[in-house]
């Protein structure tokens, strides 16, 4: 079995009466993945995470993590529609399916997989996501696989999503010395 590491996103929030909490999104990546790309798009923070010898720009997988800060409608159902949207009109018949949105130690949790092609020219797109509102986040964690190649086994994925959650700690802001990964400050990998 491969061994993982945990990737964590540390973000802090305010909230009423000026007490700091801080809410982190913990994600367990395949240990060999790298990171490819981080970028900040307004109220939005992507990470994207590739096996090794891929990148950003050429990739056949691709783990994204997002975390949109404040949003409107902090629950994942408006999202999960928007991807659905998406999709129905980039993808040839996309095959969706949604879990309904639970409630797992106080954060709303939703899935979401979708599979199809853009044209016959194209490759094959499968997108399995969870989405999970914190107190005052929407995040997001795809992953992607594009092309007809053989994917990583259906238990890996599984096992993947499982491992991904919310965590409220104690108020403590990431240092850049703490960052071991050597990315972004705010990503950790630790084991």
């Amino acid at each position: 079995m491969k061994r993982m590491l945990a990737c964590v996103l540390a973000l802090s929030a305010w909230c009423v009466g000026a007490a700091e909490i801080s809410e982190r999104l913990e994600v367990a990546l395949p240990s060999d993945w790298v990171l490819a790309a981080y970028r900040g798009e307004g109220d939005i923070k992507i990470t994207e995470w590739v096996p090794p010898g891929q990148s950003a720009e050429a990739w056949t997988e691709m783990i994204s993590l997002q975390v949109h800060e404040a949003p409107q409608d902090l629950s994942p159902r408006p999202y999960a529609e928007r991807l659905i949207r998406n999709s129905r009109s980039t993808l040839r018949a996309p095959s969706v399916t949604t879990t309904p949105m639970e409630w797992l130690d106080g954060v709303a949790v939703m899935d979401l997989h979708i599979s199809g092609r853009e044209s016959a020219e194209r490759p094959h797109l499968e997108i399995r996501a969870r989405l999970l509102r914190g107190e005052t986040r929407l995040f997001v964690v795809q992953w992607i696989r594009q092309g007809d190649g053989p994917a990583r086994e259906k238990t890996e994925q599984k096992h993947f999503f499982e491992r991904v959650s919310v965590r409220k700690t104690a108020s403590t802001l990431p240092t850049p010395e703490s960052n071991s990964a050597g990315g972004p400050e705010g990503v950790f990998r630790a084991g």
